[in-house]
């Protein structure tokens, strides 16, 4: 056990907010936190920008400490920042780490000031949580190819690591283990830790003629050797699922209907040749599309599931050591979110998931939050939710208000380095309403400590 885990088994760890303002509301199990980037604790000044946040009313704050590749526009700053793919702020120790080894990417100026950001956290008494997007590493594609995830065409997506090749499973591991060491966060919050979906791709697509969203989901299928040796062991033939996938996803990830491929029928896409199935237009779908999608979901989601399960396990185990907690991220529709192996199993071993609602608000937020809380069975479950200009201080809150009547057990803001100052008044009611007697993470299972 660490010295931290110890420290907590015996109420020693160090100050985190535990109540509500005073005259809020405390709805929630977990208290109000606010996403943010290492570079805004170099602009702002880490002990200033730990003031900001708790002024705010948050309970905590997330710092990117790995990221993908983006232009950033900090409004408030005057500043726009463009970070490179596989953005690394801090300076990993490489020896933790077996094939996969990051490297810093952040000045060493920021890499300080997000340490510093750390301890000031700690004095004003709000969590300090270690946001990691995990598997979307061009850097780390490059240097091991073999790990790297493929579209179902067998193209490389060129930006993301494949959950099923060891050497990915070993790198989160090891990335958890590494920032917990140096941080000590309180919780840590990983993203792009699933199978890829078709976005977010960082990357322009030029097409002519769009692909159906049903086209996207299949087509973002991974079968890489790695992902077919997890088909085969689950008893599939995994090269005609594959085909079948292909050819239900269609132009552009397969030969259109007037070439030489043909869309498999429900009955195909459940164990039947492909080649027995209607040829379909170019541009349609066959009538049974979605029946041939659920019938290849049925296939695709409970080895991917699997995987995911030991993968973020594995990832919670390293946090627990260190006296954190582990939580993972679900983006995107819910057909998408469940073909990337987002299911109950795979999220049980971790402390909590944190649901992306992105800017939707009233009714559209509500059944987002349905649907892919549908996914995650009973593991406790964050709300993401982005400041837009449409949404005003009294509209926020009551966002807050309706998400915890509909079962949400806690909410983040995305992003305090992003928000102009007009969004702040809006923060700070969605964290007023948001206000809760509880930290922004979970509790560490006993069974940690």
């Amino acid at each position: 056990m660490s010295a931290k885990a110890k420290a907590r088994a015996a109420g020693g760890a160090a100050p985190v907010r535990e109540t509500a303002p005073a005259g809020a509301a405390a709805p929630f199990r977990y208290a109000p936190y606010v996403w943010t980037y290492p570079e805004e604790a170099l602009l702002a000044g880490p002990e200033r920008l730990a003031e900001q946040i708790a002024a705010l009313g948050f309970g905590g704050v997330a710092v990117a400490l790995t990221y993908h590749r983006a232009r950033l526009l900090f409004p408030r700053y005057g500043r726009v920042e463009t970070v490179p793919a596989g953005h690394i702020a801090f300076e990993p120790d490489r020896s933790r780490y077996e094939a996969l080894a990051p490297s810093r990417t952040a000045s060493a100026e920021t890499v300080r000031a997000v340490h510093e950001l750390r301890a000031a956290c700690a004095r004003h008494g709000i969590g300090f949580h270690a946001w990691l997007v995990l598997l979307h590493n061009e850097a780390l594609v490059a240097a091991l190819r073999e790990a790297e995830a493929q579209s179902a065409d067998g193209a490389s997506v060129g930006r993301s690591l494949c959950p099923s090749h060891p050497q990915s499973a070993a790198y989160v591991r090891a990335l958890v283990d590494d920032v917990c060491r140096q941080f000590g966060p309180d919780g840590v919050e990983v993203e792009a830790a699933w199978y890829p979906s078709w976005e977010p791709g960082y990357t322009i697509t030029i097409w002519q003629g769009e692909p159906s969203a049903r086209a996207l989901r299949l087509g973002s299928q991974c079968f890489c050797r790695s992902c077919r040796a997890v088909f085969a062991a689950a008893g599939e033939d995994p090269e005609k699922l594959a085909a079948e996938t292909r050819a239900a996803a269609g132009p552009p990830f397969a030969v259109p209907a007037n070439g030489s491929a043909a869309a498999p029928s429900a009955a195909g896409a459940a164990g039947a040749s492909a080649s027995a199935c209607p040829a379909v237009a170019p541009g349609a779908e066959p009538a049974d599309a979605e029946a041939v999608e659920a019938a290849l979901a049925a296939r695709l989601i409970p080895p991917r599931a699997a995987v995911m399960g030991r993968l973020l396990a594995r990832a919670a185990v390293q946090a627990h050591a260190h006296g954190a907690t582990l939580r993972t991220t679900a983006y995107g529709e819910a057909a998408t979110v469940a073909l990337q192996g987002v299911t109950p199993e795979a999220v049980a071993g971790v402390d909590g998931v944190i649901l992306t609602l992105g800017e939707r608000s009233d009714q559209e937020m509500l059944a987002h939050f349905a649907a892919l809380r549908r996914l995650t069975g009973d593991a406790p479950a964050v709300v993401s939710t982005n400041w837009d200009p449409s949404r005003t201080p009294a509209s926020i809150a009551a966002d807050v208000a309706a998400l915890r009547a509909a079962g949400a057990d806690g909410i983040a803001f995305y992003n305090h380095a992003l928000a102009p100052h007009e969004a702040l008044p809006a923060l700070a009611a969605g964290a007023a309403a948001a206000a809760s007697p509880g930290r922004s993470i979970p509790a560490l299972p006993t069974e940690a400590r």
